[in-house]
C-alpha cells in the first residue's frame, strides 16, 4: 500500500509543476514580454528582460518533462484497476503531443 501512496504523491508533484510551470512560462511571461501588434517592442522587451525570457524556457522545458512523465506514473497507479484503460491513457497522452 505504501508503494500506491509513493507512485499518487509522485504524480501528484508532477501534475503540480506541469501546472505552475504551464502558468509561469505560457501565461505570466508573455504578458510582460509580449507587445501585442509591435514586432520590435516585444524584441526591445525580450533583451530588456532577458533572464526573465530564459527562465521561461527552462521552466517551459521543465513542465514538458514532467508532461511527459505524469502518464507513466498515471499508468503505474491506474494499471491495477484496469491496465487497457491505463495503456489507452499513455496512448492519448502521447498522442497529444
Amino acid at each position: 500500500m505504501d508503494s500506491i501512496h509513493k507512485t499518487a504523491r509522485v504524480a501528484g508533484v508532477l501534475y503540480l509543476v506541469t501546472v505552475v510551470t504551464g502558468i509561469f512560462s505560457l501565461i505570466y511571461v508573455p504578458s510582460r514580454i509580449d507587445a501585442h501588434g509591435d514586432a520590435t517592442m516585444t524584441a526591445a522587451h525580450i533583451l530588456t528582460f532577458e533572464s526573465l525570457f530564459r527562465l521561461a524556457i527552462a521552466a517551459g522545458a521543465m513542465g514538458y518533462a514532467a508532461f511527459l512523465i505524469l502518464p507513466l506514473a498515471l499508468y503505474k497507479l491506474l494499471s491495477s484497476v484496469s491496465r487497457d484503460a491505463a495503456v489507452l491513457m499513455v496512448a492519448f497522452a502521447v498522442d497529444a503531443y
